[in-house]
């Protein structure tokens, strides 16, 4: 299984707002969240910052995992589904297998001028779509997830990622390559688990909540109701990009003496 999650009890979730409520479905999927990628754990914290901070067994009895509102990852995944399921053109993903540096080094270079800014956000913006964005974390796992002939890549490199001087991630380096329709399989599985465990969740609440805390039912029930059919509608959804402007941009900005030559 690739994508893992266990939800935060109900009672242990603080309210939002005034007067301690009403929960809202995006607050209600708190919890820790981790993909697993072989033997490696994306999202799962470095030994050395959880000892750091204090985190680490047996001080503490939660997961050495990100934990936020689940349902922030699982949109973020959806709404990317569309890019990351597009075949990058053989040509332009074979520049990928030498890693990330050369593209890392357009989106970087400071010196672009109104001109490359432009070229530069059609050289790039393909890359960013496949870009995983945890931006709501302060240093956030370096994440890359793309499709080519070879079947979705999933590629990490946190060895920049230092917090107080230690390793903010466990997974420091690497890359896996999976058939497009294992991916998705695992995809609708993280969607159905995710959306069962919910639908579990608000069909219990009133007697799991904390005293003093509201809910309103009904509410949540619609919410989990128009989720339901958010994952059908984004794996229908194609991307719309022009590789002709995407390889004129690229040839632009890394040519002899070019911007990011």
């Amino acid at each position: 299984m690739l994508f893992h999650f266990e939800l935060l009890p109900v009672r242990d979730i603080s309210p939002w707002g005034e007067g301690r409520g009403p929960h809202s479905w995006y607050a209600l999927t708190l919890g820790w969240y981790w993909w697993r990628v072989g033997d490696t754990e994306l999202f799962r914290y470095s030994d050395a910052f959880l000892e750091k901070h204090g985190m680490a067994p047996p001080h503490t009895p939660t997961r050495p995992h990100d934990d936020y509102q689940l349902a922030r990852p699982w949109e973020d995944l959806l709404v990317r589904l569309p890019a990351i399921l597009n075949p990058v053109p053989d040509d332009i993903a074979a520049k990928l297998m030498s890693g990330s540096a050369w593209i890392n080094k357009i989106l970087d270079d400071p010196s672009a001028g109104d001109i490359g800014d432009e070229m530069r956000e059609v050289a790039t913006r393909w890359w960013l779509e496949r870009t995983w964005d945890a931006m709501y974390l302060k240093d956030p796992p370096r994440i890359w997830l793309w499709t080519d002939a070879e079947g979705v890549h999933i590629r990490w490199d946190n060895g920049n990622q230092l917090r107080d001087g230690v390793p903010m991630w466990d997974a420091e380096a690497g890359e896996v390559v999976m058939p497009a329709e294992a991916f998705v399989r695992e995809v609708v599985s993280f969607d159905a688990r995710l959306l069962r465990a919910m639908e579990a969740r608000i069909a219990t609440i009133p007697q799991d909540l904390a005293p003093g805390v509201r809910v309103d039912v009904e509410a949540l029930s619609r919410d989990q109701e128009y989720r339901r059919g958010l994952l059908s509608g984004w794996l229908a959804q194609k991307e719309q990009v022009n590789w002709d402007d995407v390889r004129e941009a690229l040839n632009f900005m890394t040519r002899p003496g070019g911007l990011a030559s």
